[in-house]
């Protein structure tokens, strides 16, 4: 690594070891963290504001802040607003509560011209001001624009906003939450406005309006009984009362790695360390950009002044599906001997870690069952019986033996096993899709990225 000497050193005493928690989900992860600032508190003394949760993207908060606000945890976001206070997160909620009740005029206001639609505002206050004058609903004025004498242009936009309303509204009866969200995100105009300018304030609040998109799926599949849109808006409306808190009290701080740098904290929560997250996808692709993500965790990690505790996720909701996740490799770099397993759970589970080269090809070391995730698989992906003869061989490597499945047409091919391939290396199944000749496999390696393959040409093998 293009890196200069130095030695440093602290007249400190040797810390604690680094803990890390494995979590099933972000939301379990969430709720690890929130656990441990509770029981840190008690137990050692802390304060609130002696604790930092540290995140690679701003998405990430909106899980952290949850479970905090559910813990009853004050808490603070350094560099910028709480989840639900973010504008591109009010702009899609707004949407969101026309949906359920169209007499809302706060949200008909902010939305009706955004993003522009033409409808300006002489246009909005004829609107306005027809209703009052009749004593009818401003929902109601809408449905009457052509006998308000708004100018053509916008008036036929106004028909376009309340026929797409009421389409989704249409909806609602007969298709779950997080797919009328995501909806309401393509036909509003919204995904086209935040992604027309490549500018990473854009990408930022994209991220943002997925991350809420799955907030709605995760709520969803934990609801059945009751995952309405309404009661999922009912609980937003709480957490947004709760932002309203006092602020001289003594609070978590919540941040991005980026916005730590020059502060420091008695116990810091470095979360989300898994691949494609820290380091993104993109930075995975240059070695440059990649030293840069190295040097971030190394920026994290330095915030703690006396416990850092490092989480990864198995799964994750992305944009309301939920797909596996591999381990960050800075985990893997890892110092493993000042490493220990949440709740120091038997020695052989951190020693999985130790003696690891930093490459993919080492990965059958692992525990075996460490990658499969309880995800549930759709109807295109569940393993089938295969008239397909499987080819088995043994290999030799690192002493030891190792049996590859080569499955043909994909029969053995589900989210979460572990696949070999000519080209690209070892990688894991993040998704299958499509049906006979035609189904792709999303496959993430590490040294090439995501990748989609037809199964049909890719060779994939099975082996683990």
């Amino acid at each position: 690594r293009d890196q200069l000497d130095k030695s440093l050193w602290t007249d400190n005493p040797d810390g604690d070891d680094v803990v890390l928690l494995e979590a099933l989900s972000e939301k379990d992860e969430a709720q690890k963290v929130e656990f441990r600032i509770r029981d840190l508190k008690v137990r050692a003394g802390y304060r609130y504001d002696d604790f930092a949760v540290l995140y690679r993207t701003n998405s990430q908060s909106r899980a952290i802040e949850d479970a905090l606000r559910r813990g009853g945890i004050p808490y603070r976001v350094v560099g910028g607003v709480s989840f639900y206070q973010r504008k591109e997160i009010k702009d899609v909620l707004a949407y969101l509560r026309l949906l359920v009740n169209p007499l809302d005029v706060a949200s008909i206001t902010r939305v009706i011209n955004y993003p522009t639609r033409g409808i300006g505002q002489k246009s909005l206050l004829k609107i306005l001001s027809y209703a009052a004058d009749r004593g009818i609903s401003v929902w109601h004025a809408l449905r009457e624009v052509d006998r308000i004498g708004v100018p053509g242009k916008a008036s036929n936009s106004v028909r376009r906003f309340v026929e797409m309303i009421e389409g989704h509204q249409e909806s609602l009866a007969t298709t779950p939450a997080d797919q009328v969200a995501r909806a309401v995100v393509q036909d509003s105009g919204l995904l086209e406005e935040l992604r027309k300018d490549n500018t990473t304030e854009n990408l930022v609040r994209w991220e943002n309006v997925q991350e809420l998109v799955s907030a709605i799926a995760e709520f969803v599949s934990s609801r059945p009984e009751d995952s309405t849109l309404s009661t999922f808006l009912q609980e937003v409306s709480l957490f947004t009362d709760a932002d309203q808190q006092d602020f001289n009290e003594s609070k978590v701080t919540l941040m991005t790695l980026h916005a730590s740098k020059g502060l420091e904290y008695d116990v810091v929560f470095i979360t989300g360390m898994e691949e494609g997250l820290f380091p993104l996808a993109r930075a995975a692709q240059d070695a440059k950009d990649l030293e840069e993500e190295r040097r971030l965790f190394y920026v994290g990690v330095t915030r703690a002044g006396k416990q850092l505790l490092v989480s990864s996720a198995r799964s994750r909701y992305r944009f309301g599906e939920q797909q596996a996740c591999i381990r960050s490799r800075f985990l893997d770099e890892a110092d493993q001997e000042i490493m220990r397993m949440d709740g120091d759970r038997s020695a052989s589970r951190a020693d999985r870690f130790v003696n690891r080269t930093k490459g993919f090809s080492s990965y059958e070391n692992l525990d075996p069952n460490y990658f499969r995730q309880p995800l549930q698989r759709s109807n295109t992906s569940k393993r089938r019986k295969t008239s397909v003869q499987r080819k088995v061989r043994d290999s030799e490597e690192d002493s030891g033996r190792r049996i590859v499945y080569d499955v043909g047409e994909g029969g053995e091919i589900v989210p979460g096993v572990m696949v070999a391939h000519k080209q690209f290396g070892e990688g894991k199944v993040i998704a299958v899709e499509g049906k006979g000749a035609q189904t792709k496999a999303t496959v993430f390696f590490r040294e090439y990225g995501q990748k989609k393959l037809v199964l049909k040409f890719a060779r994939l093998q099975v082996i683990g």
